[in-house]
């Protein structure tokens, strides 16, 4: 999985968080690792230092809410999960689940179906306008608040296919019906579940941009 997105230039996002959205802050370390996500915006900065008013900041989230999910150009990708490594079962878009399974857990996942949201030409250039007036007016808020951070500028949305053997599937499922996402569960050969979670509202991985680039 990890090749995955080195080849691609993504981060994978470990939490279900529907509320990540185009344009939300994150913060990277000094080796590149991601070390948090939101729940600032690019755009709720600029609301709060007053450069843009609160209807023009409605007009930001309606934009976000607009933009359509389009096919990935990508092959469906599919990962086998080391039993070894069970307590790091971090699945993206859904988060860490290794504590539910036991050492001799035998499960593999892979997302199908993948979809992206794109920050697209027009939002770049109202954007940049809106950060050269907080630039100009409140240098020191910007330097302090975001220009060292990056921005959320794709979103990578997909189905996740978990094969998982029929005796952990009970508490598999339960926990998703606790994390009230949909899914689909149908019997697979070897006396394994095929699990397949419809998660197109959570997405698993993020494309980021410095915001001084914009």
């Amino acid at each position: 999985m990890a090749n995955f997105f080195e080849k691609y230039g993504l981060h994978p996002i470990l939490v279900a968080n529907e509320n990540i959205t185009i344009g939300t802050l994150a913060h990277k370390n000094f080796f590149g690792k991601v070390t948090d996500v939101g729940p600032q915006t690019i755009f709720l900065s600029l609301y709060q230092n007053d450069i843009i008013s609160q209807e023009e900041y409605t007009a930001y989230q309606q934009r976000l809410e607009g933009l359509p999910l389009r096919p990935a150009n990508f092959i469906n990708m599919r990962t086998s999960v080391d039993v070894n490594f069970k307590s790091e079962l971090d699945i993206p878009g859904l988060g860490d689940l290794g504590a539910l399974f036991s050492d001799d857990a035998n499960i593999t996942y892979s997302f199908t179906d993948i979809k992206s949201k794109l920050m697209n030409v027009d939002f770049y250039a109202t954007i940049s306008k809106d950060l050269d007036e907080f630039k100009a007016k409140k240098w020191n808020d910007y330097k302090t608040e975001i220009r060292k951070r990056h921005y959320i500028e794709e979103l990578y949305y997909g189905n996740v296919e978990i094969s998982i053997q029929a005796k952990l599937s009970t508490e598999l499922e339960a926990k998703l019906e606790e994390m009230k996402v949909s899914f689909d569960v149908k019997g697979e050969w070897g006396k394994n579940k095929l699990i397949t979670v419809t998660n197109e509202n959570l997405p698993f991985a993020m494309r980021l941009e410095r915001v001084k680039e914009l």
